[in-house]
């Protein structure tokens, strides 16, 4: 069966079957998959616990157990994900994350059963990075969803993170809540260098920061083994873990561009100067000021004695919705002249 994680349990459960009514419990046993993590094959009787409270002896089964490598057992990421990035893109400053959202596991019971114990979830997730907001498919009746879905954020920096939500979907009275993950960007070397980060990481009640899922030595998981028999439970809230790869490449579209007017040579380079050129280019984590949908404002200072207004730019307090906006500020004219692409909002550009 599949297993990748050395800290579940294997539960062997023997039972009396009964083809008219429901089986006979008869015992079970339960084995720590560390126990195969030198990939020896074991062979040995292994007794049974039964009874109401499960204390009572009830037999002995022998079993053997290898934990091994199965190819077809592999989930492979897209070849397009994987390439090499071309020479030209190498080359220049990366620009835009791509993520892989590939599958869940052991995500928590939303939708519970009304005849019998146990139930199901029809988990999708949201993505967030710096207001860029993406949603995953919904997968119906599924604890162990696989999405393998491919998004793509704008990303200049790693200081950002990226935000994973959880909800089971629920179309008459909204979804619910089933856990959430934060990734620092920057906590991962293998991203910086713009190769292939893949990972699990582990789901959290909200406002609560996790690092991501790794293996553990065998003493760390003893403690945390005793700590979950003492209080009776997972010291943890198990809200389950979902997998994603990241990696961080250059986008040549991506490229915000100055315009030409800026770019262009003097026509006399050897005057004096007496204006001063202005790209207002973009904006970002700009703070909110209108709750309902408006835009936001902008101050600069610029030289003394003169004070001038750019028109509109779209709500917004993220640099994606913000245009290019040219304007010149020139001692001869008491106005600042701007060419703005919208008329949303305003935008001031102040000289004292």
């Amino acid at each position: 069966m599949p297993c990748e994680d050395v800290d579940l349990s294997l539960l062997l459960t023997m039972e009396d079957y009964d083809l008219a009514g429901s089986n006979d419990f008869m015992g079970e046993v339960r084995v720590e998959i560390e126990t195969f993590e030198d990939r020896e094959l074991r062979r040995w009787w292994i007794n049974l616990r039964g009874g109401p409270d499960r204390d009572e002896a009830a037999g002995s089964v022998e079993i053997a157990c290898k934990w091994a490598h199965d190819p077809s057992n592999v989930l492979e990421l897209p070849e397009e994900f994987v390439a090499d990035e071309p020479p030209e893109h190498i080359a220049s400053e990366a620009n835009e994350l791509l993520c892989i959202l590939m599958r869940g596991k052991n995500l928590p019971i939303k939708d519970k059963n009304l005849l019998s114990k146990g139930g199901t979830s029809d988990p999708l997730c949201e993505l967030n990075l710096d207001g860029v907001v993406h949603k995953s498919k919904c997968v119906k009746k599924n604890l162990n969803p696989l999405w393998m879905e491919r998004f793509e954020f704008p990303c200049e920096d790693l200081e950002q993170a990226l935000s994973l939500v959880v909800e089971d979907y629920d179309f008459v009275s909204g979804n619910d809540f089933m856990g959430q993950a934060t990734i620092q960007l920057g906590h991962f070397p293998k991203i910086d260098e713009r190769e292939v980060m893949r990972s699990w990481f582990q789901l959290a009640p909200r406002g609560v920061k996790l690092e991501p899922k790794q293996a553990s030595d065998k003493k760390s998981r003893l403690l945390k083994r005793k700590k979950k028999n003492a209080k009776g439970g997972d010291a943890d809230a198990n809200l389950g873990r979902v997998e994603v790869a990241l990696r961080w490449v250059h986008n040549p579209a991506r490229v915000v561009r100055l315009p030409p007017s800026i770019l262009a040579e003097e026509e006399k380079p050897e005057e004096p100067p007496n204006s001063l050129l202005i790209v207002l280019v973009r904006g970002r984590n700009l703070p909110i000021m209108d709750q309902a949908m408006f835009g936001t404002a902008c101050e600069s200072t610029g030289e003394p004695g003169r004070r001038g207004q750019t028109s509109g730019i779209s709500s917004s307090v993220t640099s994606k919705s913000m245009p290019l906006i040219f304007g010149r500020i020139d001692c001869s004219h008491p106005v600042l002249e701007a060419k703005p692409k919208c008329l949303c909002q305003n935008i001031r550009i102040r000289a004292h």
